[in-house]
C-alpha cells in the first residue's frame, strides 16, 4: 500500500466511508465524472474507476444498496 493509498483510505474513513475503501472509490461510486475524478486522471488514467473496480471485486460495493428518491 502506497502512502497515497493509506491517506485516501484514512480520509474516506474520516468522512464516514467504509473501512478499507479509498476515497476515490467512494467518489466514483456516486459521481463517476466529477472534477475530483478528472483531476485524478492526471495521476493515473481512470484512477477512480480502477479503485471502484477493486472495491467491487471485494463484494462490498454500495451499488444496488443505495436508495434513490
Amino acid at each position: 500500500m502506497t502512502t497515497f493509498g493509506k491517506l485516501s483510505r484514512a480520509l474516506n474513513l474520516l468522512l464516514g466511508g467504509p473501512r478499507g475503501q479509498t476515497l476515490c472509490a467512494r467518489i466514483a461510486e456516486r459521481w463517476p465524472d466529477c472534477w475530483f475524478c478528472r483531476l485524478m486522471d492526471c495521476y493515473e488514467k481512470n484512477h477512480c474507476l480502477v479503485e471502484l473496480a477493486r472495491w467491487d471485486r471485494r463484494g462490498t460495493s454500495m451499488v444496488g444498496r443505495l436508495r434513490y428518491g
